[in-house]
């Protein structure tokens, strides 16, 4: 991961990436100092290097021992400035990071005061590819569980985008929209209506396949009771 050569950095963050795939041994690349140089890494000038460190960042970040240690490496503003790129995956990955880091109470309102935290998340829901719309998606699920991220979230006029993911032929993307419009009816019911959620919610319950999909659509209607 030192080495000043590119093709070294990238087979060898990739080497790393996919040794983490292995939940008992994320621990010991993280104590290894190898979280450390992936973060330096995913600030790289060349794509290639930086997508294997940032899909070696997300694999980790599955674990908190990874959360933690990036926290202090200020890894969350990185992370950010990955899902600005313009390659697919990076943003895939970077969003799929943040998203890790969002599950749980820790780090949900560090990333929303992140300078683009949010609305780069946010952007990504518009994005054209579905791993894409996935991973920022199922960020924006988690993040929305407080009340300030909620706020933020309207400021920054992420509900249309979340409403539009509703219709989407993906299971997994529609499962993370209706969580994330789940949380938000909590505090913003008649903005969730007025957006127009709450008959395609009413679909979804009626006549959707998947039962994740369902069940989440469901919290968002039962929120939105009076």
């Amino acid at each position: 991961l030192g080495s000043a050569n590119c093709d070294v950095q990238l087979n060898a963050a990739g080497a790393i990436g996919n040794i983490a795939m292995t939940d008992a041994f994320k621990a010991e690349v993280v104590h290894s100092g190898a979280l450390d140089r992936l973060v330096e890494l995913a600030g790289n000038e060349v794509s290639r290097v930086q997508r294997q460190a940032a899909r070696a960042i997300f694999t980790l970040t599955a674990k908190d021992v990874a959360k933690a240690r990036l926290a202090e490496l200020n890894g969350l503003s990185t992370l950010v400035r990955l899902t600005r790129c313009d390659n697919e995956d990076i943003q895939r990955d970077a969003a799929g990071a943040l998203a890790n880091m969002a599950i749980g109470t820790e780090h949900k309102d560090t990333i929303a005061r992140l300078d683009d935290g949010l609305p780069s998340l946010i952007a990504l829901l518009r994005s054209n590819s579905i791993p894409v719309q996935r991973q920022s998606a199922r960020a924006i699920f988690a993040l929305a569980g407080t009340a300030f991220n909620q706020s933020q979230i309207l400021l920054h006029d992420g509900l249309p985008p979340l409403i539009a993911l509703l219709e989407s032929r993906n299971d997994e993307v529609q499962k993370h929209a209706c969580g994330a419009i789940a949380n938000m009816a909590n505090r913003h019911p008649a903005r969730v209506v007025q957006g127009g959620a709450l008959m395609i919610l009413i679909e979804i319950i009626l006549k959707h396949l998947n039962l994740e999909v369902r069940r989440q659509a469901a919290r968002a209607v039962y929120n939105l009771s009076p």
